[in-house]
């Protein structure tokens, strides 16, 4: 089963998340060295939480597939 955002044939260019999705890639980076935490990522609906977190999960299968 995939999702709405996989299934979609066409996203817009991921723009302006830059900083967020560093942070994430960071925390990524501790946990795979053993220090890892917590992470919630909250805003208002429709601001592009699940985009964000879609790709974080490209990058991170790209990087340490």
């Amino acid at each position: 089963m995939r999702s709405r955002l996989e299934a979609s044939d066409h996203l817009t260019p991921f723009v302006g998340r830059r900083i967020g999705a560093g942070l994430l890639l960071d925390c990524w980076s501790h946990a795979q060295e053993g220090r890892g935490g917590g992470v919630v990522v909250t805003a208002e609906p429709g601001i592009g939480k699940s985009r964000l977190l879609f790709t974080l999960h490209d990058r991170i299968h790209g990087r340490f597939a």
